[in-house]
């Protein structure tokens, strides 16, 4: 129903464009609510001045407030502004695409306003395509009206949640999800090898594992282990991983585990003793008998 009420609210809004001598004309609006979404006051705000006006999807929170015969332009700041959101007077063309996707139109917008260019003013050029760009005067006051009819446009207000859309974007970029993207990679990468070339992938794995520094590897499983039902379901999978081989790699595998406990010094092998004394004190478990059953 929310989702309706948004689309509704545009088709009212886009739907007949009026001549730009009547968009810019003074209109003033009324509104006084209590926790109304955007969505609705903005329907209303159409109706009322005939406005066009494109909401991105984000921006449709609750609002409060209560204005009398102010002006549109006016409005929308007190629309807006209390809730941290941004308003934008553009010109698109009438059969723009984008007039059907505030949402298209909106990262667009954030986009241009992130780049940078050298201040720039093309007049003439072989080509029709043309830009001006001011870094000390980014937005206009107005726009020339040839400009508008010689391109086909139409005037519209865009609702934008640009703080959201920060969260949103600083997320993404973070190093942790960053992480988490090339790990999901990888392992699809690794799930579409042939047995050859995971065996590769694997030894290159363990030599990357070979120059970690112990205490980092020390970290990782400190990490690990701060999740209790992460390590029980580890453990679980190991004991799957073990008893799904066979009888032969099995041995081989725990060959190999007593064959690196040689490499333990005397010193370390009485501290391994020790710390497993107390912790089997610790769960009341006996020298010789098994572990009691959780």
């Amino acid at each position: 129903m929310k989702r309706a009420i948004v689309l509704l609210m545009i088709v009212v809004c886009v739907s007949a464009f009026a001549a730009d001598q009547a968009a810019d004309k003074p209109q003033t609006v009324t509104i006084d609510v209590t926790k109304e979404e955007v969505s609705t006051v903005l329907e209303q705000v159409c109706k009322d001045t005939g406005a066009r006006i494109l909401l991105e999807k984000t921006a449709d929170i609750e609002v409060s407030l209560s204005v009398t015969d102010m002006p549109l332009e006016d409005a929308l700041t007190a629309i807006c502004k209390p809730v941290k959101l941004s308003w934008r007077k553009i010109y698109l063309r009438a059969d723009s695409p984008l007039l059907k996707s505030p949402e298209s139109l909106a990262s667009n917008l954030r986009l241009m306003a992130g780049l940078a260019f050298p201040e720039l003013l093309v007049e003439k050029a072989l080509d029709p395509e043309s830009m001006v760009y001011n870094k000390q005067k980014p937005v206009v006051d107005s726009i020339p009206m040839n400009i508008r009819k010689d391109l086909g446009m139409v005037p519209l207000y865009l609702i934008t949640n640009d703080e959201e859309a920060k969260k949103v974007k600083e997320k993404l970029d973070s190093k942790v999800e960053k992480y988490r993207k090339l790990q999901e990679e990888a392992l699809k990468l690794f799930m579409s090898m042939t047995p050859e070339e995971r065996e590769q992938a694997m030894a290159l794995g363990a030599q990357q594992m070979q120059n970690m520094d112990p205490k980092l590897m020390g970290d990782m499983a400190r990490s690990v282990m701060k999740n209790p039902e992460f390590m029980q379901r580890m453990n679980q999978q190991g004991m799957d991983m073990l008893f799904s081989m066979s009888q032969e790699d099995r041995r081989a595998m725990l060959r190999m585990q007593m064959q690196a406990q040689q490499y333990m010094t005397d010193e370390q092998k009485a501290v391994l003793m020790e710390d497993a004394k107390a912790v089997m004190a610790e769960m009341g478990i006996n020298p010789g008998q098994p572990p009691p059953q959780q």
